[in-house]
Parts: structure tokens; sequence; C-alpha cells
């Protein structure tokens, strides 16, 4: 009875070890620690194949995994498949124990049901996520931060401003948001609010505590980050998204070059939505590994082996 005790929790403060799971709720975590099977490789056995399914994700005690084409390593209290299975892709290459190896392996079906019935491990895996995407723009801000997509301002009386069609219309072309449930954006632009600002009024400032989404409808921008230089900001791209996903102050100030129109929707906003609709916080989830599968992919990082981590 006393191994049977010991084993979960010795697994339980394993898993909490992890980063991606480092500020979930004890209970919950519980559950995925009951969940983990201990796996053991033999230098040199092959963990996944190139272009396959990967059908667990494996966390890694001891030993190391690496990728056969050298690019990329998994060490202790790194997790490898999880952007992967997020992001719903095969892996690329196939990956082998490079020492004898020991992991923890969590089925990926079983992963996707402990994502939807415990809200604080899906949060704190985003939190990390969002922090890794912004930790890896810090080093190429200019070319990557605010990388949504411009497009055509939405066509709005002065006096009537968006609708709600024309609000969920610009929502859904947000990065984290794409693909999303409609009901989950319907609540989102709800909450929504359209504001005008005039130029040179501030967005946000380096230090503050993110307050939510801004997209900008109309008018211009300019994104400074100190020794690193400015970009400016124009129809379609959005303020304080990665920031509010990951719950972190602002590292980089916004400020208005042009009058302003845009729409903001309220961090508090976002936070319930997700916690009311779990497929909209896994898809989110999906989006940002997505992104940072993309950015290792174009070399803006050279490994996603601690894609999971947080500082």
């Amino acid at each position: 009875m006393r191994d049977h005790i010991h084993v979960p929790m010795q697994r339980l403060l394993t898993v909490r070890q992890f980063p991606g799971f480092a500020d979930a709720e004890l209970s919950e975590l519980a559950t995925l620690a009951q969940n983990v099977v201990e796996h053991r490789f033999a230098a040199g056995a092959r963990v996944v194949e190139a272009n396959s399914r990967i059908t667990s994700v494996h966390f890694v005690v001891e030993g190391r995994l690496m990728s056969t084409d050298g690019k990329q390593a998994w060490g202790a209290r790194e997790p490898f498949g999880a952007l992967e299975v997020l992001a719903g892709r095969t892996s690329p290459v196939a990956v082998v124990a490079a020492t004898d190896t020991r992991t923890l392996a969590l089925a990926t079906t079983d992963l996707a049901e402990i994502l939807e019935d415990n809200y604080s491990v899906l949060a704190s895996a985003r939190r990390a996520l969002a922090r890794r995407l912004l930790d890896i723009h810090a080093g190429a801000p200019l070319a990557s931060h605010h990388a949504t997509r411009p497009h055509a301002p939405m066509a709005a009386s002065p006096a009537h401003g968006l609708g709600m069609v024309e609000r969920l219309m610009v929502l859904r072309q947000q990065m984290p948001f794409a693909k999303c449930r409609i009901q989950a954006l319907a609540a989102l632009a709800q909450a929504a609010e359209e504001i005008r600002l005039p130029a040179n009024t501030s967005l946000q400032r380096i230090g503050e505590a993110p307050d939510g989404v801004i997209v900008i409808l109309e008018g211009a921008a300019r994104a400074t980050w100190p020794g690193l230089g400015s970009h400016v900001l124009v129809p379609g791209q959005s303020v304080g998204a990665l920031e509010t996903l990951a719950m972190v102050p602002h590292a980089h100030a916004v400020e208005t070059v042009t009058a302003v129109r845009a729409l903001r929707t309220p961090a508090a906003a976002v936070y319930d939505v997700m916690e009311d609709h779990t497929d909209f916080a896994i898809n989110v989830l999906g989006r940002l590994a997505n992104d940072l599968l993309d950015t290792v992919a174009t070399g803006i990082t050279s490994a996603s082996s601690d894609a999971l981590h947080t500082n």
C-alpha cells in the first residue's frame, strides 16, 4: 500500500518539474501523473519514425532523445512530441534515444481528455507556449512579434461602428482565434468594444500588465523595443495578444502614430471565454503550437526542445 501511494506522488512531483505544468493545480496535475507510463529506451532505439503520427508525448526524465537529422534534442525535463500533438502534425523526422533514456509517456488520447477536463493544466500549458513565443520574438521582434497579416479595415459608420458580425470577422482573422467555433467568438465579440484614440496616445507601456487584445481597424501605431528599434503596425495587426495569453507584462511600448480606430477585447473576457469554452482554449493552444513549429521551421530559433519552457 505504501508503494502504491509513493509511486503516484513521486510521479506527480516529477511531472510538476516540467515547466509547462509548473503552475497547474496539484489536484488536476495528479490526473495527468496517474495516466503517464514509464518507458525505457536503449541507446539507438527508435521512438518515432519520420512522417508518422505521434501516439504519445514523452516527458524525458533521464537521458536524451535526438532527431536523426541532428537538429533537435530533448534532455531531462523536456517534453518530446507535445507541440506536434497539439498542432495536429506528424513528426517530420525520426527520433531516437541518443543515450539510455527514461521517459514518462502520455498517450495523445489521454492528453486530449486531460486538457478538456482540467482547465488549470490547459491554462498552464497555454501560458508556457505563449511565453516561449514571446521569448523567441524578443530576439527578432521587428520581424515576428506582430506578424498577423494586415487586411483591409472593416467599413463602418462613424456613428454606429462595427456590428456583431463585423467584430466576429475581425477577431477570426487574429492568429490565436482563427478557426475557433462561432459560440466562443461570439462571446468574445460581445465583450469587445470599439475605441477611437488620437495620435500620440499610448496603447501599452513597458512593464504594464496586459489588459486585453487591441486590433487596429484604421490608422497606424508604432511598437518600440528598447535598443532594438521600432515597427509600424497597420490595420489588421493586433497589440497585446501574446502577452494576454502568457499573462506577462509588456516588454515593449506601443503608441499611436495617427488617429486610430480599434477593437479592444478585455483580458478578463478572453480568460472567461477560454474557461467557459474548453474547445476554444484547446484551439488557442493548438494555434500557439503551430506558430512555434512554424517559427522553428523558418529559422528564427534553432530548436523546439524547450518550447514548453518558461523563464
